[in-house]
């Protein structure tokens, strides 16, 4: 009985680090916690009706992740990532989504999540909404990496997402001109559907090299 109840406990403690996580995760990746904002472990407590040791764990957890590094006096801030950063993160999003890309290269499934990704795109950029556009890019981009059928390809790469969405956080605050997403990613579609794998890396290369470059002039 008692072994049942320690189980049942453990399981609750996880339930609440995960609600804290996606609490905490969306408030960052939405710009509402900006980089270098400090991250109030007894306000995030009290707003959702929890003790702080969860709140703990989760922010521990995350600055393992590369999401919230601590502060000179230990209080967690939002991590503010350096040009290094963001273009070690785009050196290995080349890697990988360049591997992807022969990987799954005409597969039906790829093409088809490419498709459903590009059309919520053009609905987005139409009625200039930044956050819809760059969860259809997110999307565009991880159709390769599903498409793959690479597991440890897919794990290494979503150590990676939050950090890249981050890295994104201060550009979408400037309000970029979305007018080029669309016609970027429809040659890379033309590329996936009617080129050459080697095209479609060359280019996905120079267009991931481009965001990098775009990224870093943020800083």
């Amino acid at each position: 009985m008692g072994h049942e109840s320690g189980i049942k406990k453990e399981g609750r403690a996880g339930d609440l680090v995960h609600i804290v996580w996606s609490a905490v995760r969306d408030r960052l990746l939405s710009g509402t916690l900006a980089p270098g904002n400090r991250i109030r472990e007894a306000e995030i407590a009290r707003e959702l009706g929890i003790s702080r040791a969860p709140v703990r764990e989760a922010l521990r957890m995350m600055e393992q992740k590369g999401l919230v590094a601590k502060s000179p006096n230990l209080s967690y801030v939002v991590v503010t990532l350096t040009e290094r950063d963001i273009s070690e993160l785009m050196t290995m999003r080349v890697a990988l989504e360049g591997l992807a890309a022969k990987l799954s290269f005409r597969r039906a499934r790829t093409i088809e999540a490419m498709t459903a990704a590009l059309s919520d795109m053009r609905k987005a950029v139409k009625r200039n909404d930044y956050v819809a556009a760059m969860a259809s890019d997110k999307a565009f981009h991880l159709a390769m990496i599903e498409g793959a059928d690479h597991d440890r390809l897919r794990e290494v790469y979503a150590t990676l997402t939050d950090q890249m969405h981050l890295a994104y956080v201060g550009l979408s605050l400037r309000r970029p001109d979305l007018t080029r997403i669309v016609k970027d990613h429809e040659l890379l579609f033309d590329l996936a559907v009617n080129g050459a794998s080697e095209d479609l890396v060359e280019e996905l290369t120079r267009h991931i090299q481009f965001a990098s470059t775009v990224l870093r002039n943020t800083v």
